[in-house]
């Protein structure tokens, strides 16, 4: 049993089981770059976390609102272009975890832990 399981069962209960390796390579594959092994191993691990917000406010995200949230995010960013446009958003960041208010992105660029 996994240290969640054994200190906090009733939570434990309500994550979701882990995304499919075919969820994962096409999360892989939208993601221009490639995925940061923090994010394979949490999606290994639960696919988002459901209904449980980590604290404060934040749910991670499943394998489908990752690859939703990059495209939208690009895609908004891209519309913005022009000669003088200034990016607000770098394909670099990967969205991991939706917020009340916003999403949380990982920063590929100077690496983890």
């Amino acid at each position: 049993m996994r240290a969640e399981g054994k200190n906090a069962p009733a939570t434990s209960a309500t994550l979701p089981g882990p995304a499919a390796p075919d969820e994962i390579d096409a999360v892989a594959s939208a993601i221009d770059g490639g995925l940061p092994r923090e994010l394979v191993a949490s999606l290994t691990r639960h696919n988002g976390s459901g209904a449980f917000a980590v604290p404060p406010t934040h749910q991670l995200g499943d394998a489908r609102l990752v690859v939703a949230e990059y495209r939208a995010h690009r895609q908004t960013d891209e519309s913005r272009g022009g000669p003088d446009h200034r990016r607000w958003w770098c394909s670099r960041w990967v969205p991991d975890a939706e917020a009340v208010w916003d999403m949380e992105e990982l920063n590929r660029r100077h690496g983890f832990g």
